[in-house]
């Protein structure tokens, strides 16, 4: 007997209906203290028998060449399992014309911005509803969250909340790059065009309790090793501030005073990257393409973390940028576009994707399109390498994007990536797993109850009550019957705070 389609149907909806989904909800009360800007870290984490993370929650501390991750935004997420992992990735429309972006987030927002040797200076902001980048005059670039307000730093003036808190005239060291913890502004502050010349990074005592309190006089400096040195990454580790330099230097604040923790070297030894990661500081490094660990003051290289890519030169690498999504560690490398995760319970690196398909890998040279450089006569070889510029957890998404070494003019564009491949250069991606959720969090001094919930096919964040997200599950939760949650620990690293209040309820149904 052959049953009318409409009927199987209606069967088979009620079946589903009828099969029990597993649910968890976790609920904390958290009093993260005065903020100094530290580290914010792991509320919990969902853990197998076997010691593997099913689910967890956390904050985010990263600085990626130019950006420290948005400290108030949290991430709840499912861990995929182990190997491939269900991705949805879609091109975004270009925010700039030229060959290079960099994205960040604050808030609600999530911005694009070009680098040194762009053409086109415009800050913009990705309108979901409209699927566009729309110019945003207003905004400061690349401010931190610090309790209820915004602290930002641009080349001549310090903001609080967008008000000028200190100003500098055209004749006193200008203002770069900024970070703040551990109750310390630390910016580097240099004028090379004078005959005293001035490179420096001061670490300014600054608390947001009192925002116009700014007194440099207090201030402790490093005399940087160079007129060259400047920085290009910043991280934290157990209260103290870690400054890397693009001449190799990397540097240690306690709060008192600077350490060097590595001399600048003569030969290449590049930071752009640093992430907190199950309790490690970790750095991106050039040329190795690998990530090295600051423990104290040592700083060591983990060979491997990750691997060089099959068919590509070994040499001349550069691991640029982190995140941590679906609880792994992504990595973006130079110079061929590659994004690598690490699983933290088996401890491997698998090859998430490149984000080029051009042209065909070599280990000939060792960078795409070297001819193509030299005929074009351009100062550097290695100009249209390509860059993993960003990766940034927002919403659901991982949000990736690229660029050529610069980020060149495209007009002209190069007879050798027409019709279509120029595009690949500037391009925005949005990399979707099930499971995840990244959200923005509301400062409150004193407690504050977070809601963690599965429930059927979706998951969400509550906050004192009130909701601030929801994502698809996607049928990956998963758990097992006796996983345990451990409380304040996880891949964000430990908890700055204390828990007055933490439940659990788990139901698992096959």
């Amino acid at each position: 007997m052959r049953w009318p389609g409409f009927l199987v149907a209606a069967l088979l909806g009620m079946c589903a209906a009828a099969v029990a989904q597993s649910s968890f909800r976790v609920e904390m009360r958290v009093d993260f203290g005065a903020d100094k800007g530290q580290a914010m870290g792991s509320l919990f984490e969902l853990r197998s028998p076997e010691g593997r993370a099913l689910a967890g929650a956390g904050f985010l501390e990263t600085y990626n060449t130019q950006a420290r991750s948005d400290r108030r935004k949290v991430t709840f997420y499912v861990a995929p399992p182990e190997g491939d992992w269900p991705v949805k990735v879609e091109r975004l429309p270009r925010p700039t014309p030229d060959s290079g972006v960099y994205l960040f987030d604050k808030g609600d927002r999530l911005f694009s911005a070009t680098r040194s040797g762009a053409t086109d200076n415009k800050l913009r902001y990705w309108d979901a509803n409209h699927g566009e980048w729309i110019e945003d005059r207003k905004t400061i670039r690349f401010e931190t969250a610090v309790g209820d307000g915004f602290l930002g730093v641009a080349s001549r003036t310090i903001y609080w909340n967008g008000k000028a808190i200190r100003k500098f005239t055209m004749q006193e060291p200008r203002l770069g790059a900024h970070y703040y913890a551990d109750g310390f502004l630390v910016v580097r502050r240099f004028l090379p065009d004078n005959a005293a010349a001035v490179n420096e990074i001061l670490a300014i005592p600054w608390s947001a309790a009192e925002p116009e309190n700014l007194d440099l006089s207090k201030a402790v400096a490093l005399k940087l090793r160079s007129q060259k040195e400047f920085v290009y990454a910043y991280g934290q580790q157990d209260g103290d501030i870690i400054a890397a330099t693009n001449t190799g230097g990397v540097y240690r604040f306690d709060g008192r005073s600077w350490v060097v923790l590595v001399e600048p070297k003569k030969t290449s030894f590049q930071v752009y990257t640093t992430v907190n990661y199950d309790g490690r500081l970790l750095l991106g490094h050039y040329p190795t393409g690998e990530l090295w660990e600051v423990d104290g003051r040592e700083v060591t290289r983990l060979e491997g973390w990750p691997p060089v890519l099959s068919g590509v030169s070994k040499f001349a690498r550069e691991a640029q940028t982190t995140a941590i999504y679906g609880g792994s560690l992504f990595v973006g490398v130079w110079p061929w576009g590659e994004v690598w995760r690490h699983d933290l319970a088996s401890g491997k690196w698998d090859f998430f994707r490149r984000m080029f398909d051009h042209p065909e890998l070599t280990d000939k040279t060792r960078h795409p399109y070297e001819a193509e450089a030299k005929r074009m006569e351009l100062n550097a070889q290695n100009a249209w390498g390509q860059r993993v510029t960003s990766m940034v957890p927002f919403g659901d998404s991982l949000y990736i994007s690229t660029s050529s070494k610069t980020a060149m003019k495209l007009d002209p564009k190069p007879d050798f990536l027409l019709p279509d491949k120029w595009k690949d250069f500037g391009a925005v991606y949005r990399v979707t797993v099930p499971g995840q959720l990244t959200v923005s969090t509301r400062w409150v001094d004193g407690p504050t109850t977070f809601v963690f919930e599965i429930a059927g096919d979706r998951m969400r964040v509550l906050q004192d009550e009130k909701e601030l997200g929801r994502a698809d599950v996607g049928g990956l939760f998963q758990p097992e019957s006796g996983a345990k949650v451990k409380w304040g620990v996880g891949v964000y690293g430990s908890l700055s705070g204390k828990v007055s209040k933490k439940t659990m309820k788990l139901r698992i149904q096959r």
